[in-house]
């Protein structure tokens, strides 16, 4: 009689059972993998192998044959070995479970010497199972935490294959989890150490208080890089939900750490030689790329310019829509991609285009080039914009910076009255063209004044709609339950094209 154990595939942003079914037949000894396996769970064949054996088990003389159902869903990975071990174990008699194995997930990578190493993708795979029905997971010491974040699952994590066969045949009790100390980031720059630039540290505080897109420009050595650096040190820690999806991304991308999960909003900072794939994400085996690994955080693009157009303008779906779809020919897959943009760039080539000390010596011909790289759609995503000048001398040697802890302080207040107000706590970033115009409480003058004052910069229905949610920001910022005329000329001041050639 086959032996069925249940393990999962990783498929995108979620997982999906996998049933792991071994028979014995009397052919040649050897070990047969079906069901559409990749590179590493053939090479289980081996693994499986020598672990038995180092474990004090023997692998059967006869033919072992194990399909992975469904056999039209590729699998990928060495998650399997632990479950084909045991699966191998309880068809040839070798043990005689004191448990309901088909009640429970089982993951982990086998060393050759028995020991049971970390997944990826392990709390995808424990909602997936949960979902399922099932009620135990079977997981490696490194991943218990992780799988224990879902509730409803009772979780046994295990260091070695001996530890697992213990379990099943109630000889051992399971590994106590201790949760992880999480501790509050410490980021090496903040706002305390820059000096002067107060309209640009004003932008700043609005971005981080409704998560709102930010584009520096300026000379060299204006602090640009340093401010968007210490943006990330204004906003608040995640809350659970947040934390979840983000620690659930980096599980699946095999960038989390053993036993933890991310409780700060992830700052991703890619170099400009980045490809639109890296970016965006895919791959054969589709992956997260850095805005989805910038999900609930910050993604910065330094040198704006110096990317490939056609990276930066496969932003601007997944800047409108908060998440990305990665299409291939066998597989469809969708990752959230809901992420503060910060965006640095130079005036131009030599960089010093509109400096009041420094003269501009670029051609009038490569000077357009080098803004046109960033495209009007693109440009219009953007909901604020700060032009960075050089800062004199005592100004940069005062090491005089803003108060950072204040700032936080209102930021979080600002955001607690959106999450309030705004349908399903949404902050005022995500907020559609009918959602904003009910949370703006404005008075009639206030309405034309913004009619008047947009008609005279020409702004597109999006900048128009990006405008309102930027004065909504900064009537939080300030406790106001409506917005003022104030608060609109703040926010259309953050869409100036000066620094433009």
């Amino acid at each position: 009689m086959p032996s069925q154990i249940f393990a999962s595939t990783i498929n995108g942003w979620d997982a999906s059972l996998v049933t792991i079914e071994i028979d014995i037949t009397a052919q040649l000894p050897g070990l047969l993998i079906v069901g559409l396996p990749d590179k590493a769970v053939e090479e289980a064949r081996e693994r499986v192998r020598s672990a038995l054996h180092n474990s004090g088990f023997a692998f059967p003389s006869r033919k072992v044959v194990v399909n992975l159902a469904p056999a039209d869903l590729p699998k990928q990975g060495p998650s399997y070995d632990l479950g084909i071990a045991l699966g191998i174990l309880l068809v040839s008699g070798q043990i005689a479970p004191q448990v309901d194995l088909k009640k429970f997930l089982i993951l982990g990578e086998l060393g050759l010497d028995g020991a049971i190493r970390p997944v990826a993708g392990v709390l995808s795979s424990a909602q997936a199972a949960v979902a399922a029905g099932l009620t135990h997971c079977l997981a490696p010491e490194d991943n218990g935490y992780e799988a224990s974040l879902i509730p409803d699952l009772i979780v046994w994590p295990v260091r070695t294959l001996r530890e697992a066969v213990d379990l099943v045949l109630g000889q051992a009790e399971p590994l106590i989890i201790s949760e992880p100390q999480i501790a509050e980031k410490i980021w090496p720059i903040t706002l305390n150490t820059i000096s002067g630039q107060a309209l640009a540290k004003r932008a700043a505080v609005i971005a981080a208080a409704g998560a709102h897109n930010l584009l520096l420009v300026g000379p060299p050595g204006s602090g640009k890089t340093l401010l968007a650096q210490a943006l990330p040190s204004l906003l608040p820690s995640l809350n659970r939900s947040e934390q979840l999806e983000v620690t659930k991304m980096y599980s699946i991308a095999g960038l989390l750490p053993p036993n933890s999960f991310l409780a700060q909003p992830p700052f991703r900072h890619p170099h400009h030689s980045a490809s639109a794939v890296s970016l965006i994400g895919g791959g054969s085996w589709p992956r997260p790329g850095e805005i989805s690994l910038s999900h609930h955080g910050v993604l910065f693009l330094d040198e704006l310019p110096e990317f490939p157009r056609h990276v930066l303008e496969s932003l601007r779906q997944p800047l409108e829509d908060g998440s990305v779809t990665v299409a291939r020919t066998n597989n469809t897959v969708n990752f959230p991609s809901r992420f503060l943009l910060i965006a640095a760039m130079n005036p131009c080539p030599c960089g010093f285009y509109g400096d009041g000390e420094r003269i501009c010596t670029c051609l009038p011909s490569a000077l357009h080039r080098y803004q046109e790289k960033i495209s009007g759609p693109l440009f219009d995503r953007m909901d604020l914009v700060v032009t960075m000048p050089r800062q004199k001398t005592e100004v940069v040697i005062s090491g005089q910076g803003e108060g950072e802890g204040e700032m936080k302080e209102i930021i979080m207040q600002a955001r607690d009255l959106q999450v309030a107000r705004n349908p399903d706590g949404k902050l005022n970033c995500a907020l559609g063209p009918k959602e904003i115009i009910p949370a703006l409480f404005w008075a009639e003058a206030t309405k034309q004044f913004f009619i008047s004052a947009s008609e005279k910069l020409q702004l597109s229905g999006r900048a128009l709609h990006r405008s309102l949610k930027v004065a909504r920001t900064i009537a939080d910022l300030s406790a106001a339950p409506s917005v003022t005329r104030e608060h609109i000329a703040e926010a259309l001041q953050f869409r100036q094209t000066s620094w433009k050639a």
